[in-house]
């Protein structure tokens, strides 16, 4: 159980920059703001609450095993996984490829880009783009809807044909709780197992 929770907290971890490299030209070291985030893909739906304050990151979402949360902190270079109720929790370096997801000024692939307008997407005053790019240089060229703030905070994507869709919902800007991004006290570091090295 706890290695299918560890794998889930990767794929959170991964969904997070995600969608911090789905917005262009940002800076997001200096966003600050808390929402609730809803993905909905193939029939099924994930939910979580994200945290976010000048480069660090914090989601919440149910598991079948339990709650489990994604501590990223750009600072120290470093992802947590914790599982509350075990009070563990296990650690892995922030990997150059995912901190220059943050710092690249457009969608990895991007092909181009293309201002829909002004559009107001739960709330928030948008910026609608269509952007059509190419995951993989070999592969076919994919397009989505992406709804930007005025400082590039993606509150919604979408896959143009509506197969996918993310978005943050009771979108909350302002300063966050320093303890969201620390390690609560009495959790137990889950060590990971080494692969022994082949002596041949």
């Amino acid at each position: 159980m706890i290695k299918k929770l560890m794998a889930y907290g990767l794929l959170v971890s991964l969904v997070c920059f995600v969608a911090v490299s789905c917005s262009p030209a940002r800076n997001t070291s200096n966003w600050q703001f808390s929402a609730d985030s809803v993905t909905k893909v193939g029939g099924m739906t994930q939910k979580a609450t994200t945290y976010v304050d000048n480069g660090k990151w914090r989601m919440e979402a149910e598991t079948p095993g339990g709650k489990m949360i994604t501590i990223v902190r750009e600072d120290k270079k470093v992802v947590w996984l914790l599982m509350p109720d075990q009070k563990m929790y296990m650690e892995q370096a922030l990997s150059e490829e995912q901190m220059a997801m943050t710092k690249a000024d457009k969608l990895p692939g991007e092909i181009k880009r293309e201002n829909q307008g002004k559009e107001t997407m739960n709330g928030v005053e948008c910026i609608k783009y269509m952007v059509a790019y190419k995951p993989n240089p070999n592969g076919p060229e994919l397009s989505i809807y992406q709804w930007l703030t005025k400082d590039n905070i993606p509150v919604k994507m979408s896959d143009v044909n509506g197969k996918w869709t993310s978005e943050y919902v009771n979108l909350k800007r302002g300063k966050q709780d320093a303890s969201l991004f620390e390690i609560p006290e009495g959790f137990k570091k889950l060590e990971t197992q080494k692969q022994p090295q082949s002596t041949q």
